[in-house]
């Protein structure tokens, strides 16, 4: 499972920090990683990924991830990884994890920005209309 992401945090420079965070299903493997915001990009985290993989000497099947709004750029650097991205509303391992990550990471962290959204807000997308036949 895998999370890039702005969080609510601001550089020295006042700029939004992102974090990359990966983790398997049982939290026995936990990353973190913090990237300013002018690296935010597929090949940037192709790279993440590759050396995290390296490290490990471990290549998963896939990555999990639950937020639409970076799909492209998780997509896009799973492809070159050669590792299949799957969008998934079911990553409550790294949803706990995050909500952990808002209380004894975030908000100690000097940069924190209270104002900052939600981290964890998803898109409803509006109703579609059922065919006649159902």
């Amino acid at each position: 499972q895998i999370d890039f992401c702005s969080r609510p945090l601001k550089d020295d420079r006042g700029k939004k920090v992102w974090e990359l965070l990966i983790t398997d299903d049982d939290r026995s493997f936990e990353h973190a990683e913090y990237f300013p915001n002018n690296r935010i990009n597929s090949v940037e985290l192709a790279r993440a990924l590759e050396r995290v993989m390296e490290e490990r000497n471990e290549r998963p099947k896939r990555f999990k991830f639950f937020r639409a709004q970076m799909q492209t750029i998780i997509t896009r650097a799973c492809n070159e990884v050669d590792i299949a991205p799957l969008a998934s509303r079911r990553c409550q391992t790294l949803v706990t994890w995050l909500g952990e990550r808002v209380e004894t990471v975030y908000k100690k962290h000097p940069g924190y920005d209270a104002n900052a959204p939600p981290l964890m807000a998803f898109e409803a997308s509006a109703p579609k209309r059922l065919p006649d036949a159902l």
